[in-house]
Order: structure tokens, then C-alpha cells, then sequence
């Protein structure tokens, strides 16, 4: 069967099956505004894949592809497997020693720009100067993250800690029975 009736056939008989297991909203008309790939009939079974993009929405490199079977004598619908697919190259790798380092010295220096010294003589860092908020929110969340706990190993050697909000203040000590 050529490609065009197997689409024809496909969009025919979706709407009426049944679908088993997780469809991941995959309406209709996702399926007539988007290129069918790898569109086959295997065992009177209609497959194809999709590339689905709700991941680049929030951020990711990837796209999700599925890979679907159609039974349309049964009636039924689901994705066999799903597979991912590089849409971008990844975000460049981070350094978290050297970034720490940076941080250090800036404390240490108190160096404008980069650190706000606040009322109470607590220090701030400002740390879209470190780890820029740009990029997948993830990928910013799990740098930052990452920093704050190499941060804190060196700063506890001094008696010192930084707090989610990036004020370095001193270890807070529980106090004595």
C-alpha cells in the first residue's frame, strides 16, 4: 500500500481507537500538521514515528520521538517505544571548581559588582555574575546548585556558609543542651 492511502487509512480510523497505554495528547490534527516519518504497514498494522517537541518548549535540546502502532481491524493505538532525537548541541560545560574560585576571591576582595555588602555587614553575591540565569531553567537550577554545595564545602573550612538566597553569613551553630 503506498504512503497516501496508508495516511488516508490512518487518519480514518484514529479517532476510533482505543488507545492502550499513554497517547501523550497525540490528537489528530498533530497528526495532519506534522510529517508522518517511517510511515510502513508491518503485519496489517499501520507504524510510523513522530517527533514530538514539548520538551524544547521548557527548555531541552531533544525532542522526543515516538513510535507508534495502529491496529485499525482492532481498533487500538499506542506507542510502541519512544527514542529521543538532538535537535541543538547541549549547553557547554561548566567548570565548577574555577567558577568557586571566582567566588572566593570576590568575597574575599568584597569586589563591587559582584558582591553587595548589605546593612548588616552580611555579604550577597550576585550570582548571575557566576552562573548566568540564561538557558534552560534546568540546566541554570542544577549549575547553581552544584556551586552552592562546592561553595559551602569551602566556605564551612572558615567557619562560613551561603544560603539558597547567596548571602554568605556564619554556620549557624545549634545550641548547647
Amino acid at each position: 500500500m503506498s504512503e497516501e492511502n496508508l495516511a488516508s487509512q490512518l487518519l480514518a480510523v484514529w479517532e476510533s481507537c482505543t488507545v492502550l497505554g499513554d497517547d501523550n495528547s497525540t490528537y489528530l490534527h498533530k497528526l495532519t500538521s506534522r510529517e508522518l516519518e517511517n510511515l510502513r504497514e508491518v503485519d496489517g498494522c499501520i507504524c510510523f514515528s513522530l517527533e514530538r517537541h514539548g520538551g524544547t518548549v521548557r527548555g531541552s535540546t531533544n525532542a522526543e520521538v515516538h513510535h507508534w502502532v495502529v491496529d485499525p481491524i482492532a481498533r487500538t493505538r499506542w506507542i510502541e517505544r519512544t527514542t529521543r532525537r538532538r535537535l541543538a548541541p547541549p549547553a557547554s560545560r561548566m567548570n565548577t571548581d574555577e567558577v568557586v574560585s571566582r567566588m572566593l576571591v570576590a568575597i574575599r576582595d568584597r569586589t563591587q559588582g559582584v558582591i553587595v555588602v548589605m546593612a548588616d555587614s552580611r555579604l550577597r553575591l550576585e550570582i548571575d555574575q557566576f552562573v548566568p540565569s540564561e538557558g534552560p531553567r534546568q540546566t541554570v537550577t542544577q549549575r547553581r546548585k552544584r556551586v552552592r554545595t562546592a561553595l559551602n564545602d569551602e566556605l564551612s573550612k572558615i567557619g562560613l556558609e551561603v544560603t539558597p538566597w547567596w548571602v554568605v553569613r556564619q554556620i549557624a551553630r545549634a545550641p548547647k543542651p
